[in-house]
This record gives structure tokens, sequence and C-alpha cells, in this order.
């Protein structure tokens, strides 16, 4: 369903897997689906590690975002559409999130500055993850997206929220 969910909104997926129990069954799936490319790894060397692979191959093909997922993660249909509009009207841009919170501090269109944003689902500025030196493989999963979002931002990237994705 995950896959499903970003087909349609992204033009090209990579999919690292971390020597999961069901690889026969991804690439299979995988298979037919061709802007979806499959990076499997021989073992579960953790989260960052696995990010790191995707931020290096998004530098090499020259892009500009990268949207990290977790295996369960299934996005809004709206999230590339609603994260468009917080780029094109906000400057420095490092991390762009759905909104998770239950308040309403934003600017009227939903959209408000925010200092942590969740790794799943979150678009992140390639050129501001190389700049800090990508994600810290030491922490194997724990306080990964932590450490992201405190290294962009002392970089003086900014992070934003919109709780327009739904």
């Amino acid at each position: 369903r995950n896959l499903n969910a970003i087909l349609g909104q992204f033009n090209h997926v990579l999919v690292v897997d971390n020597a999961s129990t069901n690889i026969a069954e991804v690439k299979c799936l995988i298979k037919e689906l061709k802007i979806v490319e499959l990076r499997k790894l021989t073992d579960n060397f953790g989260i960052a590690y696995a990010q790191n692979i995707g931020l290096r191959l998004a530098a090499e093909s020259k892009m500009i975002w990268l949207l990290t997922m977790d295996q369960d993660s299934i996005i809004p249909s709206n999230l590339s559409r609603e994260y468009e509009k917080v780029l094109r009207s906000h400057r420095r841009v490092g991390l762009v999130g759905w909104n998770q919170h239950s308040d309403n501090k934003n600017n009227g269109d939903g959209v408000r500055e925010d200092w942590f944003i969740l790794s799943s689902g979150c678009l992140m500025n390639v050129r501001a993850l190389r700049e800090c030196g990508g994600f810290d493989e030491r922490l194997f999963i724990d306080h990964v997206d932590t450490d992201a979002n405190i290294k962009i931002r002392n970089l003086g990237y900014r992070s934003f929220t919109t709780s327009a994705v739904k």
C-alpha cells in the first residue's frame, strides 16, 4: 500500500531493503513498477545506513529533494502538492513534514516553522543533508531524525510542517 501511495506523486522511488524476510514479495511487487528501484542489503545495518544510500543516490542523480519513508508509512494523496506549496512560499527550506500537532500555531495556511520533524514522510533537502554529513549511522535507528533535524537547522536551514496534508 505504501508504494501505491507514492506512485503518481514522485518520479523516482528507491527502496532500500534492510534484509527483510519478505524480500521475494518485495521483488515481485517492484518488478511491475517501472519507476521503482530496489537496493537489497545483506543485513540490517540500520535506518541511517539505508537513508545514506538513498541520499548518495539522490545526490548522484542530481536530485534536489529526498522523501524518506518507513516500510509501514502510507502517505496521503496530496502530500507532494502540499509540500510544493511550502517550498514555493518559504526560503532556505531544509525539511518539510506534515503537522502531527494538535495545536493551530501556523500562519493561516496550515504551515508552521517546526523544530522537529519525523523522518517518515519527511521531504529533505539533499544539499543540506550532504552539508551536515548525512545521517549518523552510529545511531542505527533511535534519534536518527532528531540528529538530522538539529544538524540541518544548525546550518541555517528551516524546517516546516503543514496541516494541509490529509
